[in-house]
């Protein structure tokens, strides 16, 4: 496999995970109501699995756009540094310049990996509304406070998807997949 390809699948893989992460961190804070990703006409409460803001969205691109500037940062030390890659008679600037495609991919990847995660949170991830206190909670904490009988079971309302994949599996799936597909656009241009 060339070296871009490789380059490609870690950068996207990392891309999506952070973007997972700071839509789900940042999106939350949006002063507007998320919708589903599933059915944006459709509002849902902050924090149910498959709901999306624009604020979250722009979060994810930045959030693949900063994991781009660190993979060229980091192209640009290393061949500063020596002869570690086998580029090596080319300049640090040069090694930017044919690294550039990094940053838009990166970014592109952290957006794609982050609405791939919300796809599956909404469809394979169930959200559940706690009446109690009106708290998104996954299915595995309803089941656990319904068996330590701290709350009843009808305490607990389904609001979003069915219960095949934890946060885990949504997070591992939707990142491998958006690696693949960086891999695929990787092809699709060569």
């Amino acid at each position: 496999m060339h070296f871009n390809t490789y380059l490609r699948v870690i950068c996207s893989f990392f891309a999506a995970c952070n973007g997972d992460t700071w839509s789900s961190e940042l999106g939350v804070l949006s002063g507007s109501a998320p919708v589903m990703v599933t059915n944006p006409c459709k509002s849902a409460p902050a924090g149910t699995n498959g709901a999306i803001s624009t604020m979250g969205t722009l979060a994810s691109c930045a959030a693949g756009a900063l994991v781009g500037c660190a993979w060229l940062a980091a192209t640009v030390c290393m061949a500063a540094l020596g002869p570690a890659t086998s580029a090596a008679a080319d300049s640090p600037w040069t090694l930017l310049a044919q690294q550039a495609w990094l940053l838009p991919a990166a970014a592109t990847a952290g957006t794609v990996g982050s609405l791939l995660d919300s796809f599956l949170g909404a469809t394979l991830q169930q959200s559940v509304l706690r009446l109690s206190n009106s708290v998104i909670v996954s299915s595995e904490r309803a089941r656990q406070l319904v068996a330590a009988s701290k709350e009843p079971a009808d305490g607990f309302k389904v609001i979003a998807g069915v219960d095949v994949l934890s946060n885990e599996g949504v997070n591992v799936v939707a990142s491998s997949l958006t690696a693949l597909l960086g891999v695929g656009a990787l092809l699709v241009t060569a």
